[in-house]
C-alpha cells in the first residue's frame, strides 16, 4: 500500500529490527475518497461538539452502525456526555444495531469531562451486538465503570485509555470473545484491577496501567496463550511464572523490580525468542533502594547483555558494575539487539567502554545518574559504531570526557544538561562529521561561552563544532 501511495509510513529513527515503522497515515486524497465513501455508504457517523457545534440538532435520518463523538471540555464549554450517549445509542431513528461506539474528549490534557454509562444503555436491545467501546480522555470517578459491561457479550475492543478510573468490574471476565483490552490510564491514576483476566481465552492485545493499588494476590494471565501484544506487564502486582503459559507473545513491555523477577522475564524472553519481535524491559529497584541493602540492587548487566532478544532497556535506581565487565566475552555485546538504552542508576567504572561494543546500540541516555569512581568517561576509537543519539542528563559529577577519533562516527544528535562539573566538550566531536544537532541545557554560562561566536570573537571550544548546523545553547 506504501508503494502504491494509499498510506505513508514514518520510518522509525531508530532502524529497529523489532519495528521497522513508526506510523501510518493516509494520504490526503485517500483520506478524502474514504470519508466520501463511508458517507456513501453509511460507514460511521461522527457527531463533532467541538467549537460549540450541535450535531443532535441534525435531524438526517441517516444512522449507521459506527457512531464517532468527538468532544471538547474546557472551562466555559461543558457537556452532558451521559445525555448525548444516550441520544446516540438509544435514538428510534431507524432498525439498526450499534457495532461500535466510540467518546473522545479532544483535549486530552483537560479531565473536567465525567461520563459514565447509564443503565438503560447497557440493557438496550439495540447495543446487544456491540462490538466496540472505545471512551478516551474522560473521568469515571464519580461513578464507577457499569458492572453490567458483561451483557456486551459480543464486545471484542474495550479502550478506556487516558481515562481517570479508580476500580475495573469483576464482570469483565465474562466478556469470552474479547480481543483487545485497553486500560492505559491517564498519567498516574491508580487502578484496581480484579484478577479475572485470566478468563478472558480469546484476548490478543492487553494493556495495562502504568499504576494499581496493591492487590491481595498477584493478577494471573496464566492460559491466555493466544495474547500476542502484552504491555506494561510489572513483577509488583503481576506473577512472572505466567509468563511461560503466555506462547503467542509478539510485542512485550515489562517492569522488574528485583533481580528475581529480573531473572524470570529474562528467561521467557529467551525461551520464546522465536516469536518475539519487540521487547521492551524497565528495571527498577525503587522498592529494593529502602532497605539499603547495596547487594539487592546491583544490576546482573551480563545477564541482560545476554539476552539476544531484548531491544529497549532502562534501568533505575539500581547500581552498575561495569568494571566488572572488561574480561566479559566481546562476542556477547557484539550479538546484543539492545537499540536503545537509558541508565538512571548508580555507575561504577566507566560506562562507555563496556557500551561502545554493543553492536546496535543506536540511542543512549545516561540521566540522573553518579559515578561513583572516576568522574571521567572515554570512549574509544571505533566505539559505538551505530550510535545516533546521546543524552547526558544530570550526570551532575562528570567532570571530563574524552572522545577519540573514530568513535561514534554516526551520531546525529548531542544534548547535554545540567552536568555542572562537566569542564568541556570533547575535542573529539570535530571528527563526528554526521553531527547535526548540539543542544545544552541549564549548563554554566563559562562553559557555553566556550562554545559561542560573541562579537565575532569565537570561544575556546568552537573550533570543536564548527561543522554542526544546529547549534542551541542555554544557560542556568
Amino acid at each position: 500500500m506504501a508503494y502504491r501511495s494509499v498510506v505513508q509510513v514514518e520510518v522509525n529513527e531508530l532502524n529497529s529490527t523489532s519495528k521497522r515503522f513508526r506510523s501510518c497515515r493516509l494520504h490526503d486524497l485517500m483520506r478524502d475518497l474514504c470519508l466520501a465513501h463511508g458517507k456513501e455508504v453509511e460507514f460511521l457517523k461522527v457527531l463533532d461538539f467541538r467549537k460549540g457545534n450541535d450535531p443532535l440538532s441534525d435531524s438526517s435520518p441517516d444512522y449507521p452502525y459506527r457512531r464517532t463523538i468527538q468532544t471538547d471540555d474546557r472551562k466555559g464549554f461543558s457537556l452532558d456526555a451521559d445525555a448525548i450517549m444516550r441520544s446516540l445509542a438509544l435514538n428510534d431513528h431507524g432498525q439498526q444495531q450499534l457495532r461500535s461506539l466510540q467518546l473522545r474528549n479532544a483535549l486530552p490534557k483537560y479531565r473536567n469531562a465525567e461520563v459514565s454509562f447509564p443503565a438503560e444503555m447497557c440493557e438496550s436491545q439495540k447495543l446487544k451486538f456491540l462490538r466496540v467501546v472505545n471512551i478516551e480522555g474522560y473521568n469515571f470517578r464519580s461513578s464507577r465503570f457499569p458492572e453490567v459491561i458483561h451483557k456486551f457479550i459480543h464486545l471484542k475492543f474495550l479502550g478506556l485509555r487516558n481515562c481517570l478510573l479508580d476500580e475495573l468490574p469483576a464482570s469483565i471476565g465474562q466478556l469470552q470473545y474479547l480481543q483487545t483490552l485497553d486500560i492505559r490510564l491517564y498519567m498516574s491514576t491508580e487502578i484496581k484491577v480484579p484478577n479475572v483476566l485470566w478468563k478472558l481465552k480469546q484476548l490478543r492485545h492487553l494493556y495495562l496501567p502504568s499504576k494499581r493499588s496493591t492487590p491481595e494476590e498477584k493478577l494471573s494471565l496464566n492460559g491466555l496463550s493466544k495474547l500476542e501484544t502484552l504491555v506494561k506487564f510489572n513483577s509488583n502486582y503481576d506473577d512472572p511464572r505466567d509468563l511461560s503459559e503466555l506462547i503467542s507473545v509478539r510485542s512485550f513491555r515489562a517492569r522488574a523490580g528485583e533481580n528475581k523477577s529480573l531473572h524470570a522475564i529474562l528467561s521467557n524472553i529467551s525461551t520464546n525468542q522465536h516469536k518475539l519481535r519487540e521487547t521492551h524491559l524497565d528495571v527498577n529497584y525503587y522498592e529494593v533502594k529502602k532497605s539499603g541493602v547495596v547487594e539487592d540492587r546491583l544490576v546482573p548487566l551480563k545477564h541482560l547483555f545476554a539476552c539476544l532478544n531484548l531491544h529497549k532497556l532502562t534501568m533505575i535506581w539500581g547500581r552498575c558494575e561495569f568494571q566488572k565487565l572488561q574480561q566479559l566475552d566481546q562476542s556477547l555485546l557484539l550479538s546484543s539487539n539492545i537499540t536503545k538504552l537509558t541508565l538512571k542508576c548508580e555507575i561504577q567504572g566507566d560506562p562507555m567502554g563496556t557500551l561502545g561494543k554493543l553492536s546496535n546500540l543506536q540511542k543512549l541516555i545516561i540521566e540522573k545518574s553518579e559515578l561513583l569512581d572516576k568522574q571521567i568517561i572515554v570512549c574509544e576509537a571505533n566505539s559505538f559504531p551505530k550510535l545516533t543519539s546521546l543524552e547526558l542528563l544530570g550526570v551532575s559529577n562528570l567532570v571530563k570526557w574524552t572522545v577519540l577519533e573514530g568513535a561514534m562516527p554516526n551520531l546525529c544528535h548531542l544534548d547535554i544538561k545540567n552536568c555542572s562539573e562537566l569542564e568541556m566538550i570533547p575535542d573529539g566531536l570535530r571528527f563526528i562529521t554526521s553531527l547535526k544537532g548540539l543542544r545544552t541545557f541549564v549548563m554554566p554560562k563559562e562553559f557555553n561561552d566556550r562554545l559561542r561566536v560573541i562579537d565575532g570573537k569565537e570561544g575556546a571550544d568552537f573550533h570543536k563544532i564548527r561543522h554542526v548546523p544546529f547549534i542551541s545553547l542555554s544557560d542556568w
